[in-house]
């Protein structure tokens, strides 16, 4: 087993609403030897664990990139755009891969993957 020893484990997602608060608990019962904790991507930044997991990398609304669409008065305080398609997102995806002192895991749902992901499947 990688983990055979006590190791901490960040669950990370874009959106906290995306992982299940009771499928934590039982997790954390089920595997002892590990502290299992969720972290949104931006809440990691600074932190660190020795396995991480990135979940909700699929496309869509709440996806990673998201493809939520910001409303226009919004937009209008907001920095002008990157040329560089997706720039902050990717680097939020950096920020939370690197979190990891030994090894990060992508979840995607393989049916509808985000562009992030083909790109690295690539």
């Amino acid at each position: 087993s990688i983990a055979s020893k006590p190791s901490s484990v960040y669950i990370i997602c874009r959106y906290n609403f995306l992982v299940n608060r009771s499928e934590l608990s039982s997790l954390s019962r089920k595997f002892t030897n590990l502290t299992i904790n969720q972290i949104s991507m931006h809440g990691s930044k600074g932190k660190e664990a020795d396995f991480v997991i990135i979940v909700g990398l699929e496309k869509g609304k709440y996806g990673f990139p998201s493809e939520k669409t910001t409303h226009p008065l919004l937009e209008l305080y907001l920095p002008v755009e990157e040329p560089f398609l997706n720039a902050e997102e990717r680097r939020l995806l950096y920020v939370a891969i690197t979190r990891a002192k030994k090894r990060a895991y992508l979840v995607t749902d393989m049916s509808r993957p985000s562009s992030f992901m083909k790109e690295l499947l690539k």
